[in-house]
């Protein structure tokens, strides 16, 4: 179902846009200023107060600020497809470009454009895991309607080109994802599984839209749950490769490439530490071992909704090995267990880290002694948490660092148990 308009708002918006498309100045014959769609505020507003499930969905496929973020983007590429870029050139009105004198029309046809929404989109990421194909054994795994993990061949490559991405900024940049500098596109890379997401709704050049943030955390996630479940592990980073996101939107029949994104360092980071766990090999053992870890992870995901919570704290297990800082790795790593085992009205009366070690203990101990064992190491997370979060803790002792590896190795246990549950 389409963003269709009710006539009781989309006149006042058309009027609203038409105003705004007629005072806008335009830098470098590219960019508008975006200052003034800030004025679509008001209207995004009531849109939340009166129309509560257009709303729902115009969050779903787009964001929090629909329109501006719509109606910018798609100005935005246009302009970038039939002005030439002048860095020269001072700022001047839109309606000077002959095809935006008439804003009224212009506005029509942007609205028109945002009631077509949602669209479809395919993004990839590569995971970089070297011989995972030879055990794998298929050139696709399904983990759910939206995510699938898959390698690329000629047919994949004729129905998705090398996309376009920004050239580097720098003379020499390693790249996770394989450029073709002189062209300006990526390339395919042989031996290397890619995630492939589906989403639909609105992704344009700049912005980050609901489906980028759906990409993001479908992917975060699988990485936390294949961390906690051994199918992957990670090792020392040696070196950052630069990496992307490919995006495709469906035109018709045909996926056509959109410029890719540059993904975020801690990503990255992320990213480049995993390797596939040195317990699987090509040997038939190993082989269905690692079938069975890929079906639960397709058990979980196939029910994606129902999980939520589970896949929630997967992505903050899986965060807590990106970027550089220990300190946000021990804080993101304790979001993960409050994720699965907090309850805010218990934790009101007892204690957040009171309730959250009874609940691990608990959950995963198969012992009186381990579980007397996970209380005492609770204590110690909990108290290095507070100084961290409530005293500005600066850096962690050699003692607090053996403290992370231990509230990790609870995060995958807690996340394992989890699992089982279902």
């Amino acid at each position: 179902m389409t963003l269709s308009l009710p006539p009781k708002i989309r006149e006042p918006l058309a009027n609203k846009l038409a105003d705004i498309l007629s005072r806008i100045q335009v830098s470098n014959n590219w960019f508008p200023d975006h200052r003034l769609f800030s004025e679509l505020a008001e209207l995004e507003e009531g849109w939340q107060k009166k129309q509560p499930q257009l709303w729902e969905r115009c969050e779903e496929f787009i964001s929090d600020r629909p329109l501006t973020d719509v109606f910018l983007e798609v100005l935005t590429e246009e302009l970038m497809v039939s002005q030439t870029y002048d860095f020269a050139t001072n700022k001047k009105p839109l309606s000077s470009f002959a095809e935006y004198r008439d804003t009224r029309a212009v506005a029509e046809r942007l609205i028109k454009d945002f009631e077509s929404l949602p669209r479809e989109y395919k993004c990839f990421v590569k995971l970089p895991l070297f011989n995972f194909q030879e055990i794998l054994g298929e050139k696709q795994y399904v983990l759910s309607e939206s995510l699938s993990l898959i390698f690329h061949d000629e047919q994949h490559d004729r129905t998705f080109p090398a996309a376009p991405f920004d050239p580097p900024t720098r003379e020499f940049k390693l790249v996770s994802f394989g450029p073709r500098d002189e062209e300006h596109k990526l390339i395919w890379l042989d031996d290397f599984p890619y995630f492939q997401v589906s989403v639909s709704g609105f992704i344009g050049g700049g912005e980050e839209t609901s489906p980028l943030r759906q990409v993001s955390f479908l992917i975060r996630s699988f990485c936390g749950l294949a961390l906690a479940l051994g199918l992957i592990e990670t090792t020392f980073l040696k070196w950052p490769l630069e990496a992307y996101l490919a995006v495709y939107e469906k035109c018709e029949t045909q996926w056509t490439p959109k410029k890719a994104r540059t993904l975020p360092t801690e990503l990255v980071q992320g990213l480049e530490r995993l390797r596939l766990h040195e317990g699987f090999s090509n040997s038939l053992i190993a082989k269905r071992a690692f079938k069975q870890v890929l079906e639960k992870l397709r058990f979980v995901f196939q029910a994606e909704k129902q999980n939520e919570k589970l896949l929630r704290a997967a992505q903050w297990y899986f965060d807590s090995y990106c970027g550089d800082s220990e300190l946000l790795a021990f804080v993101k790593a304790t979001i993960c267990l409050e994720i699965i085992l907090g309850d805010k009205n218990l934790a009101n009366v007892v204690g957040l880290g009171k309730l959250l070690s009874n609940r691990c203990a608990y959950l995963i101990s198969t012992s009186q002694k381990e579980r007397d064992e996970i209380l005492e190491q609770f204590d110690r997370i909990y108290d290095t948490r507070s100084h961290i979060v409530h005293r500005g803790k600066d850096r962690l002792t050699n003692s607090e660092r053996d403290t992370l590896f231990t509230l990790r190795w609870l995060c995958s246990r807690v996340l394992r148990k989890e699992i089982e549950l279902l």
